[in-house]
């Protein structure tokens, strides 16, 4: 097993307004297959943007 963690910005263009923009921390936990190959079992991450209606 194996994990990484990173941190990246987005930018989502809006043709009614400025660009939005977030940054977001994801998490993945790799496992090592019988061919040698490595495959993600778990993906999570999250938004540093507030929870809006």
């Amino acid at each position: 097993m194996g994990w990484t963690l990173s941190v990246g910005e987005i930018t989502i263009n809006n043709p009614e307004g400025p660009p939005g923009r977030d940054v977001v921390r994801d998490f993945h936990t790799w496992k090592k297959q019988e061919d040698g190959s490595w495959k993600v079992v778990v993906d999570m991450w999250n938004s540093e943007l507030p929870i809006t209606d």
